[in-house]
């Protein structure tokens, strides 16, 4: 039911039917709790600067100052290993305002100014190998 994800035998996964069954544990005993629980969750992930893990419940707990912050952290990271699905992700998760002063409209900027700078650096950096 757990599969290991390191070596050091620290980061675990749960299986799709076990993480499934605690989700809905979760959400029939404290659901209301969820974005207070989303909320600590994404500060910890922060702390560790792994920076998907905290957008992704920066979003579920409603925070979208806080996961805008955190795009901005990553989103060059991500652009550059090839990772557009998870910005478009996010960004479709936000209010379908586009006016840039919206969550929406602020991840759509990022991802279009990351997105050219890929395109505009990708022919540059494999000529340098």
């Amino acid at each position: 039911m757990l599969t290991p994800l390191d070596n050091d035998g620290v980061w675990f996964r749960y299986h799709t039917l076990l993480a499934e069954y605690l989700k809905q544990r979760l959400e029939a005993d404290r659901g209301i709790e969820i974005p207070e629980l989303n909320g600590r969750a994404a500060l910890w992930y922060a702390s560790h600067e792994l920076w998907t893990e905290a957008v992704q419940h920066a979003i579920a707990a409603g925070a979208s100052d806080r996961a805008i912050g955190w795009i901005n952290n990553c989103a060059m990271a991500l652009i550059k290993r090839g990772d557009l699905f998870t910005l478009l992700e996010w960004q479709r998760q936000f209010p379908r305002r586009t006016d840039a002063g919206s969550a929406r409209g602020q991840v759509g900027d990022r991802l279009g100014i990351g997105a050219q700078g890929y395109v505009l650096m990708k022919p540059c950096s494999s000529q340098l190998k």
